[in-house]
Parts: structure tokens; C-alpha cells; sequence
């Protein structure tokens, strides 16, 4: 049950907004094997300064997964390359245009601790760090 936030340029149509939603929830689905029911998305709708992705002023998409530890880096990164293919697909962003990060809570044994590890994908680059989440405005 990943909580995914999809950050996108206001404006948009409730078709663009359907198309990004189910194209990324189907990538959930299909490469990470989440129940067809599980979907919990929060979609941001934000002018162009508070969505910056480089110096990208076209169409782009960020999104950010939080959830439970124990999906593989394999199956994280065929939901990257899943998503930015639905994406690409309908509603046209380009894949260069889309920025994922995936936050795992994981539980330290012998530890009160729970601390995150994040997979950061960005165009067609995955990179996997200890790290802190995602800013936008």
C-alpha cells in the first residue's frame, strides 16, 4: 500500500489528471504486486515556479512513494521504467520529463529506530542513497 503524491503543472484537464493517476497507479499494480484496490493518491496541482525539474519548462511529473520496506530494487525500477512508459503513452509527458522517489520505512533490529531509505529516478537514472525526501515548493 504505497501513499504516492503526484506533483503536476495546474491547469491541467481531468483527463491529463486521470491519465497520470491511472498510469501510475497500473505501474504499482503490475510491478510491485499491490492489490488492484490498493490506491491511496494525493495529486498536487502547482504553477510552473513550484515544480521545478532542472531547467524543464515543458510537460513533467513528480511523484513520491512512501512505503513499507521489502520490494527489490528490481521490481522498484520496472515500476520506473512502467511509469514513465504509461506516462510517456498517455498523457505524452516525455520520460525525461519524469522524476520519481521512492521513500521504504524500515525497522533497525535491536533498535527503537525506523530510518528511510529513498531510490531517486530521474530520466533514465536510478540512483539508490540514504537520504532525505523531496522538496518542492
Amino acid at each position: 500500500m504505497p501513499l504516492v503524491t503526484i506533483s503536476i503543472l495546474k491547469g491541467k484537464s481531468p483527463e491529463y489528471i486521470k491519465a497520470v493517476a491511472d498510469g501510475i497507479n497500473s505501474a504499482v499494480i503490475e510491478t510491485m504486486a499491490f492489490p488492484d484496490d490498493d490506491r491511496y493518491q494525493i495529486i498536487h496541482q502547482l504553477d510552473p515556479e513550484c515544480l521545478q525539474l532542472q531547467t524543464r519548462d515543458e510537460d513533467r511529473v513528480m511523484m513520491h512513494l512512501v512505503m513499507r520496506a521489502g520490494r527489490s530494487n528490481k521490481s522498484k525500477q520496472a515500476f520506473y521504467r512502467k511509469a514513465v512508459e504509461n506516462l510517456a503513452q498517455n498523457p505524452g509527458i516525455k520520460p525525461a520529463n519524469v522524476l520519481i522517489t521512492i521513500t521504504e520505512n524500515h525497522v533497525l533490529t535491536g533498535l527503537s529506530a525506523t530510518v528511510s531509505r529513498s531510490l531517486w529516478c530521474s530520466g533514465a537514472s536510478c540512483y539508490l542513497a540514504w537520504g532525505s525526501l523531496l522538496r518542492i515548493c
